[in-house]
């Protein structure tokens, strides 16, 4: 509505250089030659898989219960939003 076309396209350059940015990694992942063998690893470290796995835990137990100041927050933050 305001006139701003310039920014609108600035914007939509910008996404669609990532967005083939992103395809040519993904692109070359799936559709890539495959390596000699395959390569044996070991997983993962402990310190990579440990705080997904909090964070996992955290929000399950939000979806379940959520605690008294945790509610009375989001109750404030609705009725001064206007819910």
């Amino acid at each position: 509505d305001g006139g701003h076309y310039y920014i609108a396209a600035a914007y939509l350059a910008l996404l669609a250089i990532i967005f083939i940015g992103m395809a040519s990694v993904v692109l070359r992942m799936a559709q890539g030659q495959p390596h000699d063998g395959p390569k044996i690893t070991r997983g993962e470290p402990l310190t990579a898989v440990i705080p997904p796995a909090v964070l996992a835990v955290v929000f399950t137990l939000l979806g379940v219960w959520i605690p008294e100041p945790l509610r009375v927050i989001l109750t404030d933050a609705a009725k001064t939003l206007g819910g």
